[in-house]
């Protein structure tokens, strides 16, 4: 469409340029279509063709867009939550933890037990003196 607008205005130019050049100007109103000199361009009409050139011809897809605005997690920009699908629930003691982790009262009661024993030891076998003497 825009085309086709540009085509009749270059050509309407064209027959005014001709007909007011070459031609006796007091002969125009004996043609049937009235024609005026449009000695005024717009000044718009620099603007056009950019606006024209610069905006985009498709829209980007949703995939795209939101690719941009969030990243992608394999790139390492990804900006979403990442859901933990590793936390579980202790149904002896009714708390949560994740996979490959204690409990918290778990760890507490396994750590108790740890420095009771580590406290027998000591004393039984001392703290700071070497177990073997055969060095």
């Amino acid at each position: 469409m825009n085309m086709l607008r540009n085509a009749s205005q270059t050509l309407n130019n064209l027959t005014q340029n001709l007909i007011f050049r070459f031609m006796v100007p007091e002969l125009v109103p004996v043609c049937s279509v009235p024609l005026q000199r449009s000695l005024q361009q717009n000044q718009d009409d620099w603007l056009n063709p950019s606006i024209l050139w610069n905006t985009p011809r498709r829209r980007r897809n949703l995939e795209k867009r939101q690719t941009r605005r969030f990243g992608i997690k394999h790139w390492g920009t990804s900006k979403m939550i990442e859901m933990n699908r590793k936390i579980r629930v202790d149904h002896k003691t009714g708390e949560y933890f994740e996979l490959g982790k204690l409990a918290p009262l778990t760890y507490r009661k396994v750590m108790e037990e740890t420095k009771r024993i580590q406290k027998k030891m000591s004393e039984s076998f001392g703290t700071g003196t070497p177990k073997d003497q055969d060095v």
